[in-house]
């Protein structure tokens, strides 16, 4: 059983974004359970996050805006002939989507394994229209050489 982190950093094609710090959760081989795509901007901003969680579905952060509608997975009987998986169309109460982002933001900040990052991430959640600044840590050793 492969349970791991693993961590990149990219380039960005998009001119917002000066990179891309991407962190994967594999459950086990060729699989990810959690990921988090963080787009970083000229002065090493938080300018946009990407949370996917395999288990409950996905959900975006823009700086200045904050979190957006979450895209839940469905429960589905595959026995029936349903898809494996799909989205659901609308979440119909504010606090559906409120427990939607938390539920999938939650699981995967509890399993990043880097406290500075999960503090950050924390304070741009709490804060969108503050500017929130990447720890020194993702430039120097820890995805440094990867860039």
């Amino acid at each position: 059983m492969c349970i791991m982190w693993k961590i990149r950093r990219d380039k960005s094609s998009v001119q917002a974004y000066s990179s891309i710090v991407v962190l994967e959760h594999e459950w086990r081989e060729d699989f990810v359970g959690e990921a988090l795509s963080i787009f970083i901007d000229g002065d090493h901003c938080l300018a946009r996050m990407d949370f996917y969680s395999a288990k409950y579905g996905c959900t975006r952060w823009l700086a200045a805006s904050g979190i957006h509608l979450p895209q839940l997975w469905c429960d589905n009987n595959t026995a029936e002939g349903e898809p494996v998986s799909y989205f659901r169309e609308h979440l119909f109460s504010r606090q559906g989507v409120h427990s939607g982002n938390r539920l999938i933001v939650e699981v995967i900040l509890r399993q990043i394994p880097y406290g500075h990052l999960q503090k950050a991430i924390r304070r741009a959640l709490l804060n969108p229209r503050g500017k929130v600044v990447l720890p020194e840590v993702f430039f120097g050793g820890l995805i440094g050489a990867a860039a």
